[in-house]
């Protein structure tokens, strides 16, 4: 008798192919223009304009250059409607730029809008580093000083920063309110 046949056992692994060679590249007009402006310095000027405030003329200029991108520019701010009365203190010690007071400005404005639940509207400053974020901040809480409110909360990243904080408020005026 012969041996009883047996069937091959299955493959676990798949069967090789050869290696497939990457599909080709999709030529993008659009990225390589971008890339020849930005090698030949071009795009800074298509992206980014200078910012100055569009719709006040208070306070001195800002000592830093400060730019916004071009689409941005194209988008005017709301009116402002709210009237400082740091104003002349302002004014006078110079110690705000207009793109500081212009962001002051819109945060009281804000600050006298009221939340559905009844609380104060806020506002959030995102302005990139060296722009004046302290000294903004220590001119809203004068401001807010004087129409009575007495009570600011300055939350920063390390302790060290509130000798920093002390010398905005100092700098602004602010040297009667405690820190």
């Amino acid at each position: 008798m012969g041996q009883p046949s047996v069937p091959p056992l299955p493959s676990l692994s798949p069967p090789l192919q050869p290696p497939q060679s990457p599909p080709p590249e999709e030529v993008n007009e659009v990225a390589m223009e971008v890339e020849r402006d930005e090698d030949e310095g071009g795009i800074v000027v298509e992206t980014f304009t200078d910012y100055r405030p569009p719709k006040l003329s208070i306070g001195r200029p800002h000592p830093d250059p400060v730019v916004e991108t071009s689409s941005l520019s194209a988008v005017q701010p709301p009116e402002p409607t709210y009237d400082l009365k740091i104003i002349d203190d302002l004014e006078s010690s110079e110690a705000l730029s207009c793109l500081q007071i212009e962001t002051l400005v819109y945060a009281c404005q804000r600050h006298l809008q009221q939340l559905p639940s009844g609380a104060r509207a806020g506002f959030f400053i995102g302005d990139g580093a060296g722009v004046g974020k302290g000294r903004t901040i220590a001119g809203l809480i004068l401001e807010n000083w004087h129409h009575g409110r007495r009570k600011a909360l300055w939350i920063s990243v390390g302790s060290d920063l509130k000798f920093d904080a002390r010398r905005d408020l100092d700098d602004v005026g602010a040297l009667y309110i405690e820190g």
